[in-house]
């Protein structure tokens, strides 16, 4: 990790396009500008690491209804093969 020091409205660049200016220094707390292209999501690390919990949530909750739906069916086809019908194909 490279650690930098600046002072109240001295500005760090990454790239070309990036800019990161110390705005204010109020004892433990910097507030900070940073300028870079729209494409480039900028999040705070708390806020970036919920996001990503969230979704792993959603996803796994996604993932685990596939399942459920994809055994329910399996199940019924065991049911009617047991009841003498033929099992039914599937095309999953």
């Amino acid at each position: 990790m490279l650690t930098l020091s600046r002072k109240s409205g001295e500005t760090i660049r990454i790239g070309e396009d990036i800019f990161i200016t110390i705005k204010r220094i109020d004892s433990d707390v910097v507030k900070i500008g940073i300028q870079a292209p729209a494409e480039i999501a900028i999040y705070r690390e708390e806020v970036y690491e919920k996001m990503k919990s969230l979704n792993l949530q959603a996803s796994s909750h996604t993932k685990g209804a596939t399942k459920r739906r994809s055994l329910i069916k399996l199940l019924g086809r065991l049911h009617h093969s047991d009841n003498g019908n033929p099992p039914q194909s599937s095309s999953e």
